[in-house]
């Protein structure tokens, strides 16, 4: 659909990344890549002796992940 590619493009210039699910399956809450990438690297700035290199944020089992009750928007 061509709204969501525009939609994917808007993302990705304004350097949003991935949407991410945001609790648990019933929250049907989502968050942008880049706003966990920055807050995690606020946290670990606070923790003496921390440095955090490259980030890729994943499920930590997806085999085990049950689908979400609410979908990603359209554009994710």
């Amino acid at each position: 659909m061509v709204t969501d590619r525009l939609a994917q493009a808007v993302r990705q210039q304004l350097r949003l990344g991935r949407l991410l699910p945001l609790g648990g399956p019933e929250d049907g809450a989502w968050l942008t890549e880049h706003a966990a990438d920055a807050v995690l690297r606020r946290a670990a700035d606070a923790v003496p002796g921390v440095r955090l290199g490259a980030l890729r944020i994943v499920l930590a089992d997806p085999e085990a992940a049950a689908p979400p009750a609410v979908p990603a928007p359209p554009s994710a």
